[in-house]
C-alpha cells in the first residue's frame, strides 16, 4: 500500500512536529529568554555535544553567535530545523 501526501500535507506534518519539538523544548530548557546551549541541543538530540558545535561550525544548524566562542541556539529555530529533516516514510517504503 503506498501512501501518498501532498504538499499541503506535508507542510502540515511539519509544523505539527515543529510544535512539539517547540513544546518539548520549552519544558526542557533552563534559558527564559528562548536560548540554549550546546549542552541543552546536545541533550535534546540524543548526540555528543562536540557535535552539536561541528554542526554549527558547518552552518548546518541555525545558531546565534554572541562571540567567538559562544554560541547559542534559539528554541524555535532548532525546533524547525529539526522538524525540515524529520523523514517519514509509509512501512514497506523504506
Amino acid at each position: 500500500m503506498e501512501l501518498t501526501l501532498t504538499d499541503a500535507q506535508v507542510a502540515l506534518l511539519a509544523d505539527q512536529v515543529a510544535d512539539r519539538v517547540a513544546e518539548r523544548l520549552s519544558r526542557q530548557g533552563n534559558s527564559a529568554d528562548g536560548l540554549l546551549t550546546a549542552l541543552d541541543v546536545s541533550a535534546m538530540l540524543g548526540v555528543p555535544r562536540q557535535r552539536v558545535w561541528a554542526l554549527a561550525r558547518r552552518g548546518e544548524i541555525p545558531v546565534v553567535r554572541l562571540g567567538p566562542r559562544d554560541l547559542r541556539f534559539d528554541r524555535t529555530d532548532v525546533a524547525g530545523w529539526l522538524a525540515r529533516r524529520t523523514s517519514w516514510r509509509p512501512k514497506g517504503q523504506q
